[in-house]
C-alpha cells in the first residue's frame, strides 16, 4: 500500500534495528485497530550486538521482504499477527497493529544444536525430537536472555495491555508456538530445507471495546531461524554463518557475501510463501486445511476426510 508521509507520526521508541512510530490510520487499512509504522535499520551483529557491529546496505530491505511475505502468508492460515502491509514507498518499512510486547523469546527447535547444547550437553548435536522442543527466554540482553520455566514465568503476574499472563495464557502462546514453527517447517520441507530452530515473540492487542487478542509480531527471517538445505549444517543459510566470526574478522568481503545469502533466502521465502498464500486467497474462514509432509500422505488424509460429516468436506487443500 501506498503510505503517505504526513500519516507517520512521533517516533515512539528505538532498538538496535528498529524504529517505530504513531501512524495515522485513515480508515483504508480494514481494521479499527491503532497502528504503528516500523522502519528496519541496516545494522548487523552478533552475540546480544556485542560483536562485529556493522552495516550491512540493504538488510533492512531483505528483513521487511522476508517477514513480510511470512505475515502474509500466516495473515491468509487465519492466525493472528500485527502485521497489515508494507509501504510501497519505502522498502524497509511495514505498517502494524500497534500491540504492547509479552516480555519473552519463544525458541522452537526440532534440531538439537547451538545454545541448546551448552544447557543439555547428554545430547548430541544433530538430535532430532519427535515434538518440537519449546523454550521460553525472558528478553534480557545483559544477561544473555536466560532460560525461564513454565512457572517462573507464570509467578511474574505480567499484565500485558490488560492481558493477564496465567496458566492458560502460557500454554496458548506455547502452542501457537509451536505451530507457528510447525507450520513453516512443512512448508521449507517442500524443497528439502530443514527448519531447525525459529524464534518467535507475541504482543497483545486491546481494543476500542476493551477485547484482548495475542498475536505473533515482531520479525521471522533469516536471524531469527536456523534452515539447513537437504538438512545438512555445513550448508547453512542463515544468520550463523555471520555468528561465526570472531570480533574484528569480519571484512566487506564477508558482509558481501552474507548479503547475498540473506538476499538469496529473502527470494526464496517470496516464491516459496507467496505461492502458498496465492492457493489460501480464495479459502473462507470456515475452510479447512489439512497439511500434508509430501504427496505420498494424500491418500491417508483423504480417508481422514471421508471420516468428516459432509457439511465440513467440500472445501479441502492439501499442501
Amino acid at each position: 500500500m501506498d503510505i503517505n508521509v504526513s500519516q507517520i507520526g512521533d517516533l515512539i521508541s528505538e532498538g538496535k534495528t528498529k524504529r517505530v512510530f504513531h501512524f495515522k490510520n485513515d480508515g483504508s487499512f480494514g481494521t479499527d485497530s491503532e497502528l504503528v509504522y516500523i522502519t528496519n535499520k541496516d545494522n548487523i551483529s552478533a552475540g546480544d550486538n556485542s560483536r562485529n557491529r556493522r552495516i550491512m546496505d540493504g538488510k533492512g530491505r531483505i528483513t521487511v521482504e522476508t517477514s513480510s511475505s511470512i505475515f502474509k502468508f500466516f495473515n491468509a492460515v487465519g492466525l493472528n499477527t500485527a502485521f497489515v502491509c508494507r509501504d510501497n514507498n519505502s522498502d524497509n518499512s511495514f505498517v502494524a497493529k500497534h500491540c504492547l510486547m509479552v516480555p519473552i523469546e519463544l525458541v522452537v527447535r526440532r534440531i538439537a544444536t547451538g545454545t541448546f547444547l551448552a544447557l543439555n550437553p547428554d545430547i548430541p548435536e544433530g538430535h532430532r525430537f519427535e515434538s518440537p522442543v519449546v523454550e521460553i527466554h525472558i528478553k534480557d540482553d545483559a544477561n544473555h536472555d536466560p532460560l525461564w520455566s513454565i512457572e517462573t514465568l507464570v509467578k511474574q503476574k505480567f499484565i500485558i495491555n490488560g492481558l493477564l499472563v496465567d496458566e492458560v495464557v502460557v500454554d496458548k502462546i506455547l502452542k501457537l508456538a509451536k505451530l507457528v514453527y510447525e507450520i513453516l517447517e512443512r512448508v521449507w520441507h517442500s524443497i528439502d530445507y530443514q527448519l531447525v530452530d525459529v524464534k518467535v515473540e507475541f504482543g497483545v492487542i486491546c481494543d476500542e471495546n476493551h477485547n484482548k487478542t495475542l498475536v505473533l509480531a515482531d520479525i521471522i527471517d533469516n536471524e531469527t531461524w536456523r534452515l539447513w538445505p537437504f538438512g545438512d549444517k555445513k550448508q547453512m543459510v542463515d544468520k550463523q554463518i555471520y555468528r561465526v566470526y570472531k570480533e574484528g574478522e569480519v571484512d566487506d568481503k564477508i558482509i558481501d557475501h552474507v548479503r547475498n545469502v540473506f538476499q538469496n533466502v529473502s527470494n526464496l521465502t517470496q516464491k516459496l510463501f507467496g505461492l502458498q498464500k496465492h492457493k489460501l486467497d480464495f479459502l473462507t474462514k470456515e475452510s479447512i486445511i489439512v497439511l500434508t509432509g509430501s504427496e505420498s500422505c494424500i491418500p491417508l488424509a483423504n480417508n481422514f476426510v471421508k471420516q468428516l460429516e459432509t457439511e465440513f468436506s467440500k472445501r479441502f487443500v492439501f499442501y
